[in-house]
């Protein structure tokens, strides 16, 4: 009788973090996925008039396989989650500041359509200047996915965090954090201070702040070709050690990380 006593919390509480899981991943989809067929519409066709309609270089899209992958992802999520492989997400977060909400919203909105001028007219170097040709590789120049101001700005790294979370219709999250089950499986046999990741290609430090919320203790490093004005924002999000590749004679600090990202 006692031994249920103390099963019967155990699963109420898991069911109650379940509702909570639920709860937070839910409007989160909604919210992207609104952004996502909203700002196609605002975009409008892709191609000038009396041009062939745009085409992706790919097959063409299987939309049940895809549904059955974005439910088999959260599915899996929560699985871990409930397993304690690692703590509930960060996300709540993003939701609780309307006014950042509402901007995040207006600015994709407004740059949904200068993104689709941008496509359509083949301007994607707008970046580029003798100024930022002194300073940063030629590949570096570019409005990445034709985004305003490339990735050289602070807006363009809160766009950028916003617009991909709506391309992937509010998923991307969870599937970055498909890679902590293998985080946490190192750390069963290591104190998270005794070991050093690095992150390749760490952006904004979205991924970096998930690790962070769930062993504060991990000594981590980004590494990215990027501003300082994203490094900044890496750095508030993940209060992690950055490290800047400006100019391609750079090289990677010579430390062995023990985890590799």
């Amino acid at each position: 009788m006692q031994e249920q006593t103390h099963i019967l919390p155990k699963t109420l509480m898991k069911g109650l973090k379940r509702v909570s899981y639920s709860a937070l991943q839910m409007p989160r989809i909604a919210w992207y996925t609104g952004h996502y067929a909203l700002g196609r519409r605002k975009m409008g066709p892709l191609t000038n008039p009396g041009e062939a309609p745009y085409a992706e270089h790919s097959a063409p899209l299987d939309r049940d396989r895809l549904k059955a992958s974005f439910r088999e992802l959260f599915k899996k999520d929560w699985a871990n989650i409930g397993a304690g492989i690692y703590k509930m997400p960060l996300e709540a977060t993003a939701f609780s500041n309307p006014m950042k909400l509402w901007k995040q919203s207006r600015d994709y909105f407004i740059d949904a359509e200068k993104v689709a001028h941008r496509k359509v007219d083949q301007h994607h170097s707008e970046v580029l200047s003798d100024h930022t040709r002194e300073k940063f590789p030629r590949y570096f120049l570019q409005n990445f996915h034709f985004q305003t101001d490339g990735w050289l700005t602070k807006e363009s790294a809160e766009r950028y965090d916003m617009q991909v979370e709506t391309i992937f219709t509010g998923s991307a999250a969870a599937m970055r954090r498909t890679t902590l089950p293998f985080i946490a499986q190192k750390l069963q046999e290591n104190s998270p201070d005794d070991l050093k990741l690095l992150d390749f290609g760490c952006g904004t430090g979205c991924y970096l702040n998930e690790v962070k919320h769930n062993w504060p203790n991990l000594n981590v490093t980004g590494l990215d070709l990027l501003q300082p004005m994203w490094v900044r924002r890496a750095h508030v999000l993940a209060n992690i050690v950055m490290l800047i590749l400006l100019m391609r004679r750079q090289k990677i600090p010579d430390y062995p990380p023990d985890l590799t990202t």
